[in-house]
């Protein structure tokens, strides 16, 4: 997915995403502010918040689950570590010609869900067992992301330097002394009361 790739999202996160990029890029066409438009793309890393994947699968495992209850085990994501993404970030404040462009920043691989729940366990050196949970399905997702990086390398001079295996470790260990508690269900709002209602 390259930075011309059609933009139509079909969710109210993507919408919201989408709404700043374009007021940020009209800001620059009607009044010449500097400004650069990042599309980073799956950022994790430590000092997570949840609800997102890798730090549900993390605390599920953290609180000796055995089974992980997941969605759509077979959507693939693009990670990329927080301090490669912050680097890009950066690196975009002062490269005059990054200025009115639109970036993608990722990795440029891409793992699913499933490969990545048993990847967490295995650096976590835990035996998992993946059961589906309707309920965690998000509405229109997207079934694979995968960014295309090479504008990033060549206006910003940058690349990833963090592979998923070695990102995964340093946010394990961090999750292992640092409980993040997330109160509210990783479920639809509306599931239990469809639920209901049969």
């Amino acid at each position: 997915m390259d930075e011309n790739h059609p933009t139509t999202p079909h969710s109210t996160y993507a919408v919201s995403k989408l709404a700043a990029d374009r007021a940020a890029f009209t800001l620059h066409k009607e009044n010449g502010i500097p400004v650069v438009i990042i599309r980073p793309f799956n950022l994790y890393g430590p000092r997570f918040t949840e609800p997102y994947i890798i730090s549900e699968i993390m605390n599920q495992i953290l609180k000796g689950v055995r089974e992980i209850k997941l969605g759509n085990v077979n959507a693939s994501r693009d990670f990329t570590f927080v301090s490669d993404t912050a680097n890009a970030i950066i690196k975009s404040i002062v490269e005059k010609k990054a200025v009115g462009e639109v970036i993608n920043v990722g990795s440029g691989t891409e793992i699913s869900k499933l490969n990545l729940a048993h990847k967490i366990a295995k650096v976590a050196k835990r035996s998992i067992k993946i059961t589906y949970d309707e309920s965690r399905e998000r509405p229109y997702d997207v079934n694979r992301l995968l960014c295309n990086n090479q504008k990033a390398r060549t206006v910003l001079d940058w690349k990833p330097t963090i592979s998923i295996q070695k990102g995964l470790e340093i946010t394990y260990d961090w999750a292992k002394k640092n409980k993040v508690i997330f109160t509210a269900p990783f479920k639809r709002i509306y599931y239990n009361d469809k639920k209901d209602k049969k």
